[in-house]
C-alpha cells in the first residue's frame, strides 16, 4: 500500500472542520433539544496533477444534545474509504509455464475518522446576536485524524473556537467561527476560521454559503512544511418533514498550499428530536 500512503500524506485535506457541519452551528440549542445530521460525500482529492490523485466516500454522523439551556453537547464520527483513482488493469504473466491474466485493482483502504466529541456554551445573547465558546477533542481512530496524515495516523487534537452568530431580516443570518487547533506539539497547530452567511426562501427552502479556512502556525518536533487552504461550500436545505430536512451541497478548494484540492458532493439528513 505504499504508493497510497504516500498519496494520501498529501492529500488528506478533509480532515478540516468538517464541511458537512450543520450551518447554524454557533447557536447553543433549546434545553432538552437534540439534532442529529447523517451525511454521505464524496471528495475527489488532487495534489498537483490537474486529476483526481484520490477518491473519498464517507457516511458521517453529527449530532448536538441539550444539556442546559446554555449548553450543548456535540460529537461526530465517519466511516471512510480512500481508494487510488487509477483504473482496473489486466496483465498477461507466466506462473509456472502457462501463461494466465492478472486482475490489479486500484489500492483502497478502510477506516472510521473524524472522531470529535465535545461541547459549546452560550456566553452572550444581546439582541440579534449570540457569542459561544466551543471545546471539541479529537478521539484517535483508523480513518482520517489530521490534516495531510496516513489512514490511522495522528490524532487527539484539541480544537477551541470562539463563535458568533447575527439574525438579519426576514430570517437570515450570519455567523463566524475562528479559533486554534492544538496538535499535541508534535505537529504544526492550526488556526481555523469557518464563515457562514444562510437565508429560507419560501415554503421552508433555505440557502447556505459557507467558507472554511486553515493556517498551520509553529511546528513541532515532527512538522513538515507550512500549509494552508480554504475551501467553499454552497447548498440548499429542503424540508421533508415537519422535523426532517434534507441538505444538498457541492464544495470546492478554492486555495490551497502544500494541501490537496477537493471537490465534493454531500447530502444530509436533518432531523430534530
Amino acid at each position: 500500500m505504499a504508493r497510497i500512503h504516500a498519496a494520501i500524506v498529501v492529500a488528506c485535506a478533509a480532515a478540516i472542520a468538517p464541511a458537512q457541519a450543520p450551518a447554524h452551528a454557533q447557536w447553543p440549542r433549546p434545553v432538552e433539544d437534540s439534532l442529529t445530521i447523517a451525511t454521505v460525500s464524496f471528495h475527489w482529492l488532487d495534489s498537483a496533477s490537474g486529476r483526481p490523485d484520490l477518491i473519498k466516500e464517507e457516511i458521517a454522523v453529527y449530532t448536538e444534545q441539550a444539556i442546559d439551556d446554555g449548553v450543548t453537547l456535540i460529537a461526530r464520527s465517519a466511516a471512510q474509504s480512500v481508494r487510488e483513482d487509477v483504473p482496473i488493469q489486466r496483465r498477461r504473466v507466466v506462473v509456472d509455464g502457462k501463461e494466465t491474466e492478472v486482475v490489479i485493482a486500484p489500492e483502497r483502504e478502510f477506516g472510521v475518522g473524524g472522531i470529535e466529541l465535545g461541547a459549546r456554551v452560550r456566553l452572550r445573547e444581546a439582541g440579534p446576536w449570540i457569542i459561544s465558546a466551543q471545546g471539541v477533542f479529537g478521539v484517535p481512530g483508523s480513518g482520517e485524524n489530521r490534516i495531510n496524515e496516513r489512514f490511522g495516523e495522528g490524532g487527539g487534537d484539541t480544537d477551541l473556537r470562539l463563535q458568533a452568530g447575527r439574525a438579519l431580516k426576514d430570517g437570515a443570518f450570519v455567523a463566524a467561527s475562528g479559533g486554534w487547533r492544538n496538535r499535541r506539539g508534535e505537529d504544526r497547530d492550526e488556526i481555523r476560521l469557518d464563515l457562514t452567511a444562510g437565508r429560507p426562501l419560501e415554503r421552508g427552502v433555505h440557502i447556505f454559503v459557507q467558507s472554511y479556512s486553515v493556517w498551520s502556525t509553529r511546528g513541532g518536533p515532527r512538522a513538515a512544511s507550512d500549509y494552508s487552504g480554504h475551501r467553499l461550500q454552497a447548498s440548499i436545505l429542503l424540508p421533508v418533514t415537519r422535523r426532517s430536512r434534507l441538505q444538498i451541497g457541492a464544495l470546492a478548494t478554492v486555495r490551497s498550499d502544500n494541501m490537496a484540492r477537493e471537490r465534493a458532493v454531500t447530502i444530509s439528513l436533518w432531523r430534530r428530536f
